[in-house]
């Protein structure tokens, strides 16, 4: 049966994230990421607790930004105990940066791989005593062969006046452009607040409707920003009449 594999991260370390999922696939395990398992539409915190509840194996990548995660302090806390009540999941951690000095310490003393320094070097370390698996090295690509040259545009006296290209006006000033690095990087920080959010801190869901709504109005195709955002003002509503009800 395929070990079943829960990755937990801070959205700083996305990058970081994808490529050991990616990495973990590769060799035929069954990985969670959130990045690629939540589809639009389905309630982030509750995906993620099934996830929790489904792996045999939980790896935490471990950074400062993820040790001031209140979402990540959760999801570790939770696999903890049901590591402790139920005998599973393993718990492994990928350590990604000096963290001796804020690691918690029910983390402090169990097993973990080094990724500070070389990738490979951990990610096979963590393949071999983690599933008892081979490293297989990516394969080499093959080199591409050079772009044609592309043909050298007519002048303008050789076309025909009716197929000269008129340049499209500039766009209207009515929003902030965005280029897709900075559609992505709205998007996550979204996902950060609203994982940061509670009934008592409803300021964190109002910035994630900012970051989706954001997001959408740049493309309004962009994934799942449109769920997104409602799912954070439906919650953003709930808890900011809670938080008035426990002020009177």
């Amino acid at each position: 049966m395929t070990t079943k594999v829960f990755i937990t991260h801070s959205w700083q370390d996305i990058v970081f994230a994808r490529r050991l999922y990616e990495d973990l696939t590769r060799h035929g395990l069954d990985v969670w990421l959130d990045d690629r398992r939540i589809k639009g539409g389905q309630l982030i915190a509750r995906e993620i607790n099934s996830g929790l509840q489904w792996c045999d194996v939980y790896i935490p990548i471990l950074s400062r930004a993820a040790l001031a995660s209140k979402w990540c302090d959760e999801e570790i806390n939770i696999a903890i105990g049901s590591n402790r009540d139920k005998g599973k999941p393993e718990i492994v951690s990928a350590v990604i940066e000096n963290v001796d000095d804020v690691i918690l310490p029910s983390l402090k003393y169990r097993l973990y791989f080094d990724f500070r320094g070389d990738y490979e070097t951990a990610l096979r370390d963590l393949l071999q005593k983690t599933f008892g698996i081979e490293f297989l090295p990516r394969p080499a690509q093959p080199p591409s062969a050079p772009p044609p040259a592309a043909p050298a545009p007519p002048s303008r006296a050789e076309v025909p006046p009716e197929k000269i290209p008129i340049a499209p006006s500039p766009a209207p000033a009515s929003g902030e452009f965005l280029n897709a690095r900075q559609i992505e990087a709205a998007y996550h920080e979204g996902l950060e607040a609203f994982f940061l959010a509670d009934d008592d801190h409803p300021e964190f869901y109002q910035a994630a409707v900012e970051r989706f709504s954001k997001v959408l109005a740049a493309d309004p195709q962009y994934g799942d920003g449109d769920a997104r955002v409602t799912e954070a003002f439906n919650h953003a509503g709930s808890a900011q009449d809670h938080h008035d009800q426990s002020g009177q």
